[in-house]
């Protein structure tokens, strides 16, 4: 009996072993799991502001884009400088020298400055708009080094390439590990769309724009014809009609050497006995009325986008 007593402590020892190392390593891999859901939900929640506050800024693409280039005009207008007399004007090297020694560098530092100035104000921008979609104290409270100050908006461009908005954040998430040395781990998000700046035609004249350089080119059909005219002049379209007897039309030939075949059109027309057709040099067909709309051409004038399936004159048209 006491043998058995003493078998039995030695079974609950063991497993009690057991659970101190099992368990331990259980809990945190449950909590190293929670962990990476809570970085998830940070980042679907910075995402859904990204995204918001990109859909709200191009919205004023139009307006800035309008502003640019009503600035850019007036520097235009600003630089036009009034010429001096020809026995006033400076020497060419002393313009080269000027460009070379002054222009260059004043450009530059200007050019980098408004650079930094610009970066400036769009991270500046951005972060603002940002923090409308998102609750600080969610962001201050998690796993985010710095909270909603570790959160940069410095990349981030407005409208400086093909007319996008390209929102970028960078920040630091930290990880609750004790017993390791390891860093804080950078994450990225990103949001890019182009600006709706929408399209603005130039207004008739403008810019020395001619108002023949604007206009579509014009063409001339008949109601019946199958091809278009690039001019009115053409043969046919004025039609030179003359009277020919029927037992001549076999050896008749008109300007292309074609013979005359029978009108589909004036055929039904015909009066017994008839002796008379006409014809015209430039056709095809010889006719029994001369009121046939065959030989009628009513003349219209439309744009060559217009012209459907008709083929261009091959007279008039080369």
């Amino acid at each position: 009996m006491g043998q058995y007593k003493k078998t039995r402590t030695k079974a609950k020892g063991s497993l009690t072993l057991e659970a101190a190392l099992v368990v331990p390593i259980f809990i945190y891999a449950i909590l190293a799991f929670i962990y990476f859901l809570q970085i998830i939900n940070i980042q679907e929640t910075i995402q859904h502001a990204l995204t918001e506050t990109g859909l709200e800024s191009v919205r004023y693409a139009y307006v800035y884009d309008y502003i640019k280039e009503f600035d850019n005009k007036e520097n235009d207008i600003g630089n036009g400088a009034p010429q001096l007399p020809d026995n006033q004007q400076p020497s060419e090297k002393e313009e080269k020298e000027v460009d070379t020694a002054e222009s260059k560098d004043n450009e530059e530092k200007k050019s980098s400055a408004e650079a930094i100035a610009a970066k400036l104000i769009d991270s500046i921008y951005f972060k603002y708009r940002l923090e409308n979609y998102i609750s600080k104290d969610f962001i201050n409270n998690s796993c985010i080094k710095g909270g909603m100050g570790g959160i940069s908006t410095y990349l981030s461009e407005f409208m400086e390439e093909d007319d996008t908005i390209d929102i970028i954040v960078t920040y630091r998430v930290k990880l609750p590990l004790l017993f390791f040395n390891l860093d804080d781990i950078m994450l990225i998000q990103r949001v890019r769309l182009r600006g709706w700046t929408g399209y603005m035609p130039e207004l008739e004249g403008s810019e020395g724009d001619s108002k023949e350089d604007t206009e579509e080119e014009v063409v001339f059909i008949t109601e019946t014809g199958t091809v278009y005219h690039s001019s009115k002049s053409c043969t046919h379209l004025r039609l030179s009609t003359r009277k020919a007897l029927l037992e001549e039309i076999k050896q008749l030939r008109n300007v292309s050497g074609g013979k005359f075949k029978a009108c589909s059109l004036c055929g039904s027309d015909k009066t017994e006995g008839q002796n008379q057709v006409y014809i015209t040099d430039t056709g095809d067909r010889y006719h029994w009325k001369i009121d046939c709309s065959g030989l009628k051409r009513t003349i219209t004038s439309i744009p060559i986008s217009e012209v459907g399936g008709r083929t261009k004159c091959k007279r008039c048209g080369k």
